[in-house]
């Protein structure tokens, strides 16, 4: 018999998937269920009642075309630009909207913290997108 060859070294451990399909293969596949937030409850309507909350709702729906600009150019800093501009959003909804003062009737705290957790979901895709690590207390 010939010399024995040593086994091959095993492979390194892959990454988990990332992007908005946990299978892999560059974000395709289905998305990943994410829980509710605290307090958020399936099927909440958002009511946009402070020119906060519709500058926020605006921004949150440009997502598609942000996401659909940075692919069809391959230019992430399209993506980055919009997430800033979400991020400002918020702030601006977070400063001017109570989501769950005493003074805020319940309704509008289901409200605001739908459109809280929409804009999470939204920055933490991104996020995914770009690939950069998310915090780990995100929604």
């Amino acid at each position: 018999p010939g010399p024995l060859t040593p086994p091959a070294p095993p492979a390194p451990p892959r990454p988990p998937p990332r992007g908005p399909g946990a299978g892999g293969g560059g974000g395709r596949g289905p998305p990943r269920a994410r829980p509710p937030a605290p307090g958020a409850r399936a099927g909440s309507a958002i009511a946009v009642r402070e020119p906060a909350e519709r500058a926020l709702a605006i921004a949150w729906l440009r997502l598609p075309a942000a996401v659909a600009a940075t692919d069809r150019g391959h230019a992430p800093h399209t993506l980055c630009v919009y997430l800033y501009e979400l991020a400002t959003a918020f702030s601006g909804f977070y400063e001017n909207c109570p989501i769950l003062a005493d003074t805020t009737p319940g309704d509008e705290q289901a409200s605001r913290l739908a459109l809280a957790t929409l804009t999470s979901r939204a920055l933490v895709l991104g996020l995914d997108l770009l690939g950069i690590e998310r915090p780990a207390y995100s929604c």
